[in-house]
C-alpha cells in the first residue's frame, strides 16, 4: 500500500457494538465484541487492553505499508492515558509523526455537545516507517503547553478555545515525540486562568 487512512475509536469515546445492539437484535446477527479495539467497562477493556488491540491494528498497516508509504490517523481522547496508549501501539508497530495538522469540523458531534469535558478540532497524524527528523527539541509537554497557551494571547479569537489549544498541544507534543501529560481537564482549567490574566 502506498497511502492509509484511518479513523479509530477513540478509546471509550463511542460503544459501537453496544450502541448498535438493538439494531442487531432486529437483525438477528450480532457483532462479536471480543476483537473490538474500543475500552469499555461493559466489555471489560481497559486502557491496557485498547493500547494491545491498536498495536495489533498498527502493526498490520505497518506489514502492509511499502517503505515509503504514509498513513494518515483521525484521533482525539480527552484522556492523557489514551493518548499514551495510542503513541505506544504505533512506535511497537516501528511507525513514527511524520507531521501533523487540526481537522476542524464545522457542527459538533452530540457527545461533544453534552459532555463536561469534550475534545474538538481531531488532531492529524501523518505516520510513516522508522524514525523522522522531527526528533528531539529538547521541550517538555509543559514547555510546550505554556508556548501554545502564551501564543493565545496574541492569537485572533477564534484561536484563543481551551479545545482548538489542547488539539495544538498534542499535535505539537507527538511531532517531538513528547508524550502527552496534561488531560483535557487539566489543560482547559491552565490555559483558561492563563488566558484570564
Amino acid at each position: 500500500m502506498d497511502y492509509v487512512f484511518t479513523d479509530p475509536p477513540f478509546g471509550d469515546y463511542i460503544p459501537y457494538a453496544e450502541i448498535n445492539q438493538i439494531n442487531e437484535v432486529w437483525l438477528g446477527r450480532m457483532t462479536d465484541r471480543t476483537e473490538e479495539v474500543i475500552m469499555s467497562n461493559a466489555q471489560g477493556k481497559g486502557v491496557d487492553d485498547y493500547g494491545r488491540m491498536m498495536g495489533q491494528v498498527f502493526k498490520e498497516v505497518s506489514r502492509v505499508m511499502k517503505p515509503d508509504a504514509l498513513a494518515t490517523v483521525v484521533f482525539h481522547s480527552a484522556k492523557a492515558s489514551v493518548w499514551k496508549a495510542l503513541t505506544e501501539a504505533y512506535d511497537s508497530a516501528g511507525l513514527s509523526v511524520r507531521a501533523t495538522s487540526v481537522l476542524d469540523k464545522i457542527q459538533a458531534s452530540f457527545k461533544q455537545v453534552v459532555s463536561t469535558v469534550s475534545v474538538k478540532g481531531d488532531p492529524l497524524l501523518l505516520l510513516s516507517k522508522g524514525a523522522t527528523s522531527l526528533g528531539v527539541t529538547g521541550l517538555t509537554a509543559e514547555d510546550i503547553a505554556t508556548q501554545i497557551i502564551e501564543q493565545a494571547k496574541e492569537a485572533v479569537e477564534s484561536e484563543r478555545g481551551s479545545q482548538r489549544l489542547y488539539s495544538r498541544f498534542i499535535s505539537r507534543c507527538l511531532e517531538v515525540g513528547e508524550d502527552v501529560h496534561l488531560g483535557a481537564r487539566e489543560f482547559y482549567e491552565r490555559a483558561e486562568k492563563a488566558l484570564k490574566e
